[in-house]
């Protein structure tokens, strides 16, 4: 049982029967529901079988196409909903196209809906449950992977950090080894089944020689120049040499202001409505703990480095901000001033942190015009001093709630890594980004990884 759960063709096809089950689960559930209230009115589910089959197949067809099972080493996380998302709509689009020519049953457009609605959280409850599992077997030291990092430093280190960080992907780290004639010995001695090469001396012709020689083992491969780089990369061919392509966009003023800002006000103020009981009790909870006002004010920079007052929950003891002098030794960001284990922090004010709930006043801000529900996080003026140059670009809209930083990794990421990240959602601002952004925070906010 180890060996087979050990194969990449035994998950996939495991995604395959959870994903085709959870979807005949679907329109069983949307057929019964329509048959109790429409008694009936409805056709028998023998009616549909064509229609089914067709669906299935469909959605089997989609999947593949759009990559949901191609084989990763990392779970179900939002972008693959997100992908899910976007393939179960389309297999819809089709199937509902397919009933419009098919004349000669009239099939129930309503059922038809239910099923993809219902099925699209169905399939992801699946795959949700089938990570679970996938999870709990690593743990008991099946489907695990043997790595090593090729190459030493601070490059090295930050690939084993995110090992460490990310057990449920399976990787049990083995060693650093730097490049030597005799590698693929060592290697194979190691018994290495991936690879993370970090390496800048790596000769060329040993590499291609070296991965020719080693094809069980996979080879994951971090360039420097890539590492620097926070646009999305396309790879490409001209003529026999293969290209590294970096696309640029943009920015798209009109969008900002207009489309973005509607949204940002409509949504904002709703989320002010439906969150004022959460409101007031975190209000009262900080009143009835410790001495000070219930909200935390500070001058942020905003748009074209415009200053703005940000609002906040208060967190931390009223004499936070004067005893903070005295706490610059502990900082364990560089260029920032983060805490792991601020000793100015509340009992309160830590639930109200774990929770994101001391970022809730921020909805004001937004709705009066100086933030955005997504986008780069607001600075301190303080801090100013670290956005010279091309930093400075990051400033160009409104500062956000949430942000591409924080779904990429919060405050485990240095600055001008940050700053990368912020420069790249300015360039590529769009609907679909911002909402990929809102869908990867919730998961960011109950996993709480790297918040503080």
């Amino acid at each position: 049982m180890r060996r087979i759960m050990g194969h990449k063709w035994f998950w996939g096809v495991l995604k395959v029967s959870v994903d085709l089950l959870m979807f005949n689960l679907s329109f069983k559930a949307a057929h019964t529901l329509s048959s109790i209230i429409y008694r009936g009115q409805v056709l028998p589910q023998d009616s549909y079988n064509s229609i089914l089959v067709f669906a299935n197949f469909t959605i089997l067809m989609i999947f593949i196409f759009t990559g949901l099972y191609q084989s990763k080493r990392s779970v179900f996380d939002s972008e693959d909903f997100l992908k899910l998302m976007e393939s179960v709509f389309l297999a819809y689009l089709i199937i509902t196209a397919a009933t419009f020519l098919t004349k000669s049953v009239e099939y129930s457009r309503l059922i038809i809906t239910n099923t993809f609605a219902v099925g699209l959280l169905s399939i992801s409850l699946g795959r949700a449950l089938l990570n679970y599992v996938l999870v709990v077997v690593r743990e008991m030291g099946w489907d695990r992977q043997r790595a090593v990092i090729l190459g030493n430093g601070s490059d090295g280190e930050s690939i084993l950090r995110r090992l460490r960080e990310r057990p449920e992907l399976g990787y049990d780290f083995v060693g650093f080894i730097g490049f030597k004639s005799d590698l693929k010995d060592d290697l194979r001695g190691l018994r290495a089944q991936t690879v993370f090469i970090m390496s800048s001396d790596v000769d060329q012709e040993e590499l291609i020689e070296l991965m020719t020689e080693c094809e069980e083992m996979d080879f994951k491969i971090v360039p420097d120049l890539v590492k620097l780089i926070s646009e999305p990369l396309s790879f490409e061919e001209f003529r026999d040499i293969p290209l590294i392509t970096v696309k640029g966009r943009g920015y798209r003023p009109l969008y900002s202001k207009y489309v973005k800002r509607a949204f940002d006000v409509v949504v904002s103020s709703m989320m002010i409505i439906l969150l004022s009981p959460v409101f007031v009790l975190s209000a009262a909870a900080i009143k009835a703990t410790s001495r000070g006002p219930v909200y935390f004010r500070q001058v942020r920079v905003g748009e074209g480095e415009r200053l703005f007052t940000l609002y906040k929950f208060r967190t931390m003891r009223e004499d936070a901000e004067d005893s903070k002098p005295g706490l610059k030794d502990l900082n364990e960001v560089s260029g920032l001033f983060k805490i792991k284990e601020d000793p100015r922090v509340t009992g309160v004010g830590y639930i109200l942190r774990r929770a994101c709930i001391d970022e809730l006043p921020q909805l004001y801000n937004i709705v009066v015009g100086d933030m955005s529900l997504v986008g780069p996080r607001p600075h301190i003026p303080e801090e100013m001093d670290l956005f010279k140059g091309w930093r400075r670009n990051r400033f160009k809209v409104k500062p956000g709630l949430t942000g591409l930083w924080q779904v990429s990794g919060r405050h485990e990421i240095d600055v001008d890594k940050a700053v990368l990240l912020d420069i790249y959602y300015i360039k590529h601002m769009s609907p679909m980004l911002d909402l990929k952004i809102l869908v990867k925070t919730i998961p960011s906010i109950m996993l709480s990884k790297g918040r503080w």
